[in-house]
């Protein structure tokens, strides 16, 4: 990552909860221009 994070923040709603399997989750997001995939690629 090269940019800061626009927002960011935990979550503790049921789906994040059980996706992660987790009592909360923490997500952020960052503009197109400041992330780079720099490994597996052709999984994504």
């Amino acid at each position: 990552m090269t940019e800061p994070f626009e927002s960011a923040g935990f979550c503790h709603c049921h789906r994040c909860r059980r996706r992660s399997g987790v009592p909360f989750t923490f997500n952020a997001l960052v503009a197109p221009s400041g992330f780079e995939l720099t490994a597996g690629a052709e999984e994504v």
